[in-house]
Protein backbone atom coordinates (compact mmCIF):
# COMPACT_ATOMS: atom_id res chain seq x y z
CA UNK A 1 0.00 0.00 0.00
CA UNK A 2 2.83 2.45 0.90
CA UNK A 3 4.85 1.47 -2.49
CA UNK A 4 1.23 2.72 -4.60
CA UNK A 5 0.94 5.47 -2.89
CA UNK A 6 4.37 6.40 -3.56
CA UNK A 7 3.58 5.91 -7.01
CA UNK A 8 1.00 7.71 -6.80
CA UNK A 9 2.07 10.40 -5.25
CA UNK A 10 4.92 10.66 -8.23
CA UNK A 11 2.46 10.18 -11.00
CA UNK A 12 0.23 13.13 -9.84
CA UNK A 13 3.01 15.97 -10.71
CA UNK A 14 3.66 14.36 -14.12
CA UNK A 15 -0.11 14.35 -15.22
CA UNK A 16 -0.51 17.80 -13.90
CA UNK A 17 2.86 18.94 -15.80
CA UNK A 18 1.04 17.51 -18.78
CA UNK A 19 -2.23 19.17 -18.37
CA UNK A 20 -0.25 22.32 -18.19
CA UNK A 21 1.09 22.61 -21.37
CA UNK A 22 -2.06 21.32 -23.10
CA UNK A 23 -3.88 24.36 -21.09
CA UNK A 24 -0.99 26.67 -22.36
CA UNK A 25 -1.08 25.04 -25.47
CA UNK A 26 -5.32 25.85 -25.84
CA UNK A 27 -4.43 29.20 -24.38
CA UNK A 28 -2.06 29.77 -27.25
CA UNK A 29 -4.34 29.08 -29.81
CA UNK A 30 -7.13 30.64 -28.30
CA UNK A 31 -4.67 33.74 -28.27
CA UNK A 32 -3.60 33.30 -31.59
CA UNK A 33 -6.66 32.90 -33.48
CA UNK A 34 -7.74 36.32 -31.43
CA UNK A 35 -4.98 38.42 -33.08
CA UNK A 36 -5.94 36.66 -36.43
CA UNK A 37 -9.39 38.29 -36.65
CA UNK A 38 -8.15 41.61 -34.90
CA UNK A 39 -8.05 44.54 -37.25
CA UNK A 40 -4.79 45.55 -35.59
CA UNK A 41 -2.36 42.66 -35.42
CA UNK A 42 -3.99 40.37 -38.25
CA UNK A 43 -2.10 39.21 -41.16
CA UNK A 44 -5.07 38.62 -43.15
CA UNK A 45 -6.32 40.92 -45.47
CA UNK A 46 -9.67 42.42 -44.69
CA UNK A 47 -11.54 39.87 -47.17
CA UNK A 48 -9.84 37.19 -45.43
CA UNK A 49 -10.51 38.68 -41.76
CA UNK A 50 -14.23 38.37 -43.06
CA UNK A 51 -14.32 34.75 -43.35
CA UNK A 52 -11.90 34.34 -40.70
CA UNK A 53 -12.82 31.60 -38.14
CA UNK A 54 -9.69 30.03 -36.77
CA UNK A 55 -6.55 28.66 -37.92
CA UNK A 56 -5.96 25.01 -38.42
CA UNK A 57 -3.96 22.90 -35.92
CA UNK A 58 -2.70 20.04 -35.61
CA UNK A 59 -4.33 17.92 -32.41
CA UNK A 60 -2.56 18.62 -29.35
CA UNK A 61 0.21 15.69 -28.90
CA UNK A 62 1.61 15.37 -26.25
CA UNK A 63 4.59 13.21 -27.50
CA UNK A 64 6.05 16.70 -29.71
CA UNK A 65 6.44 18.35 -25.95
CA UNK A 66 10.60 17.14 -25.73
CA UNK A 67 13.04 17.90 -23.46
CA UNK A 68 16.18 19.21 -25.24
CA UNK A 69 19.67 20.00 -23.74
CA UNK A 70 20.85 23.20 -24.67
CA UNK A 71 24.07 24.42 -25.53
CA UNK A 72 25.13 27.87 -25.06
CA UNK A 73 27.25 29.01 -28.23
CA UNK A 74 30.96 30.13 -26.94
CA UNK A 75 31.03 33.40 -29.67
CA UNK A 76 28.75 35.30 -30.77
CA UNK A 77 28.69 35.07 -34.35
CA UNK A 78 25.86 36.59 -36.52
CA UNK A 79 24.11 35.13 -39.41
CA UNK A 80 22.43 36.73 -42.49
CA UNK A 81 19.43 34.84 -42.94
CA UNK A 82 17.37 35.03 -46.16
CA UNK A 83 13.97 36.35 -46.04
CA UNK A 84 10.65 35.76 -48.79
CA UNK A 85 11.40 38.89 -50.26
CA UNK A 86 15.31 40.27 -51.02
CA UNK A 87 15.51 42.33 -47.85
CA UNK A 88 17.82 39.73 -45.16
CA UNK A 89 17.56 39.89 -41.49
CA UNK A 90 20.73 39.70 -39.35
CA UNK A 91 20.95 37.30 -36.05
CA UNK A 92 23.48 36.15 -33.89
CA UNK A 93 23.51 32.84 -32.88
CA UNK A 94 22.63 31.91 -29.23
CA UNK A 95 22.87 28.14 -28.70
CA UNK A 96 22.17 25.42 -30.10
CA UNK A 97 18.87 22.43 -28.41
CA UNK A 98 19.72 18.99 -28.76
CA UNK A 99 16.76 16.82 -28.88
CA UNK A 100 15.46 13.23 -29.98
CA UNK A 101 12.19 12.91 -32.00
CA UNK A 102 10.78 9.46 -32.95
CA UNK A 103 14.31 7.95 -32.28
CA UNK A 104 16.22 10.80 -34.79
CA UNK A 105 18.61 12.58 -33.46
CA UNK A 106 17.96 16.55 -33.96
CA UNK A 107 19.35 19.81 -33.32
CA UNK A 108 18.14 23.59 -34.44
CA UNK A 109 20.07 26.72 -33.89
CA UNK A 110 18.48 29.56 -31.48
CA UNK A 111 18.91 32.74 -32.62
CA UNK A 112 18.59 36.03 -31.58
CA UNK A 113 17.89 39.39 -32.86
CA UNK A 114 20.79 42.34 -32.46
CA UNK A 115 17.98 44.60 -33.12
CA UNK A 116 16.07 43.91 -30.66
CA UNK A 117 18.34 43.46 -27.64
CA UNK A 118 18.05 46.75 -26.63
CA UNK A 119 14.20 46.78 -26.58
CA UNK A 120 12.56 46.65 -23.20
CA UNK A 121 9.89 44.87 -24.16
CA UNK A 122 11.29 42.47 -26.42
CA UNK A 123 15.32 41.85 -24.88
CA UNK A 124 14.74 38.46 -24.03
CA UNK A 125 13.06 37.04 -26.85
CA UNK A 126 14.42 34.20 -28.93
CA UNK A 127 13.56 32.88 -32.31
CA UNK A 128 14.07 29.38 -33.92
CA UNK A 129 13.09 29.29 -37.51
CA UNK A 130 12.86 25.66 -38.82
CA UNK A 131 11.61 23.68 -41.77
CA UNK A 132 10.76 19.58 -40.95
CA UNK A 133 8.97 17.00 -43.35
CA UNK A 134 5.09 18.12 -42.99
CA UNK A 135 6.44 21.17 -45.03
CA UNK A 136 4.09 21.47 -48.38
CA UNK A 137 2.59 18.15 -46.57
CA UNK A 138 -0.18 19.86 -43.98
CA UNK A 139 2.09 22.68 -42.67
CA UNK A 140 3.53 25.80 -44.73
CA UNK A 141 5.91 25.07 -47.42
CA UNK A 142 8.72 27.35 -46.15
CA UNK A 143 8.83 26.32 -42.77
CA UNK A 144 7.65 27.48 -39.06
CA UNK A 145 8.54 29.37 -36.21
CA UNK A 146 9.25 28.75 -32.25
CA UNK A 147 9.61 31.70 -29.98
CA UNK A 148 11.29 31.29 -26.86
CA UNK A 149 12.57 33.64 -23.65
CA UNK A 150 16.18 33.89 -22.74
CA UNK A 151 18.27 32.67 -20.96
CA UNK A 152 18.07 29.24 -21.09
CA UNK A 153 20.37 27.03 -20.02
CA UNK A 154 20.94 23.00 -19.66
CA UNK A 155 17.12 21.06 -19.84
CA UNK A 156 14.45 22.96 -22.23
CA UNK A 157 10.99 22.25 -22.49
CA UNK A 158 10.10 22.46 -26.53
CA UNK A 159 6.18 22.64 -27.08
CA UNK A 160 6.00 21.87 -30.73
CA UNK A 161 2.46 22.78 -29.96
CA UNK A 162 2.53 26.08 -30.12
CA UNK A 163 4.81 26.42 -33.01
CA UNK A 164 2.95 28.83 -35.87
CA UNK A 165 3.14 30.51 -39.41
CA UNK A 166 5.22 33.35 -40.72
CA UNK A 167 2.89 35.74 -41.63
CA UNK A 168 3.82 35.65 -45.49
CA UNK A 169 2.10 32.12 -45.02
CA UNK A 170 -1.28 34.53 -45.12
CA UNK A 171 -0.79 37.08 -47.50
CA UNK A 172 1.96 38.50 -49.73
CA UNK A 173 4.01 41.69 -48.86
CA UNK A 174 5.28 40.52 -45.39
CA UNK A 175 9.53 39.58 -45.08
CA UNK A 176 9.56 36.79 -43.39
CA UNK A 177 12.94 34.82 -41.99
CA UNK A 178 13.21 31.93 -44.07
CA UNK A 179 14.29 28.98 -41.90
CA UNK A 180 18.50 28.57 -42.47
CA UNK A 181 19.71 24.91 -43.95
CA UNK A 182 21.16 24.28 -40.29
CA UNK A 183 17.43 23.75 -38.86
CA UNK A 184 15.90 21.96 -41.06
CA UNK A 185 14.98 18.34 -39.56
CA UNK A 186 14.36 15.26 -40.98
CA UNK A 187 11.09 14.30 -39.01
CA UNK A 188 7.65 15.03 -39.39
CA UNK A 189 6.31 17.69 -36.68
CA UNK A 190 2.93 16.89 -36.55
CA UNK A 191 2.13 19.57 -34.36
CA UNK A 192 1.36 23.07 -34.05
CA UNK A 193 0.14 25.17 -36.76
CA UNK A 194 -1.00 23.72 -40.36
CA UNK A 195 -1.35 25.33 -43.60
CA UNK A 196 -4.99 27.94 -44.27
CA UNK A 197 -7.72 28.61 -41.93
CA UNK A 198 -11.21 27.48 -41.57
Amino acid sequence: MRLFNTLLLLFIPLFLIAQDYKQESIDYQIELNADYKSVEDSPLSPRDRDLFHALNFYDYNADFVIEARFEKAEKVEELIMKTSTARTSTYTRYGTLYFTIDGVECQLTVFQSPSLMDDPEYHDYLFVPFKDLTNGDGSYGTGRYMELTAPLEGKVILNFNNIYNPYCAYRKGYSCPVPPAENHLEVRIEAGVQLGFK
